[in-house]
């Protein structure tokens, strides 16, 4: 079972279930103000946390930055419905004990049955109150006559590391187009007149004769090269997150009650 000490940082952590699945973020914790043990935990839950349930942390362990619990989130979800007012009644504790399959604590003050058998409900228990305000737990100084100790909440931000995106780096091939300009040479006949008189040129081809005329044309070759290195590397970027968390805390309401015990018609 966790002590006082150990659930004190608690508060705002995730609760992981038995199945590995996230069930919600601790809420508000609450310790029994008779044996001032460690007992439920309130719980957001749901889309968005909008609905809060309440489980026992007696077999809750820390996990790393999370608490683990041996529940899954659908059975935490199906919990019964309570209403975190400050405190869990007597009848509220017993419905949860028997909710989650765990014996209901016994206290010095429950009643015993009638010697004459009649049935009658048990005394109230020791209520569960959240830990920072139950009795003894804080080390405030005692409310006394004529002076009261006002508590508050205040908000603890941290940050923790988690996997957000995998890169891989892999090649592609990627078709271009690629044009250039060629000079090509081809042989072409041309007719040339001379005079009568003109002794024969070697050259010049008989007049039945035939020859074949030649042309260039581009041939295309490729070769891979190489033409770039990339390396994949990280750089840790710092963005600004606004974080609002509702605080309570208390404040002091001053009544005047005249002598005569009737309200005050000034109030």
């Amino acid at each position: 079972m966790p002590t006082i000490e150990e659930v004190r940082s608690w508060r705002g952590r995730q609760v992981i279930g038995n199945d590995g699945h996230k069930i919600g973020t601790i809420d508000e914790l609450y310790a029994d103000d008779q044996t001032g043990a460690p007992a439920w935990a309130l719980v957001h839950t749901g889309l968005f946390g909008r609905k809060s349930s309440f489980l026992p942390i007696a077999d809750a362990v820390e996990d790393g930055e999370d608490v683990r619990v041996p529940f899954d989130k659908a059975f935490v979800k199906d919990a019964p419905g309570i209403e975190p007012d400050g405190h869990l009644s007597a009848h509220e504790e017993d419905e949860l004990f028997r909710y989650y399959g765990r014996p209901a604590p016994a206290h010095d003050h429950a009643s015993q049955p009638p010697e004459d058998g009649a049935g009658h409900d048990r005394a109230p228990a020791a209520r569960p109150e959240p830990i920072e305000t139950a009795g003894g737990l804080t080390g405030r100084a005692p409310d006394v006559e004529g002076a009261m100790t006002l508590s508050e909440e205040q908000v603890h931000v941290g940050t923790r590391e988690l996997p957000a995106t995998k890169v891989r780096m892999r090649k592609v091939t990627v078709t271009e187009n690629v044009q250039m300009t060629v000079p090509v040479t081809r042989e072409e006949v041309r007719l040339e007149e001379v005079p009568i008189d003109a002794p024969d040129d070697e050259s010049t081809l008989p007049a039945h004769a035939e020859v074949t005329l030649r042309h260039e044309v581009p041939v295309i070759e490729k070769t891979t090269v190489d033409s770039e290195r990339v390396r994949l590397e990280k750089d840790r970027v710092t963005d600004q997150v606004q974080v609002t968390e509702p605080a309570r805390r208390e404040q002091l309401d001053i009544e005047h009650t005249p002598t005569d015990g009737r309200p005050d018609p000034t109030r």
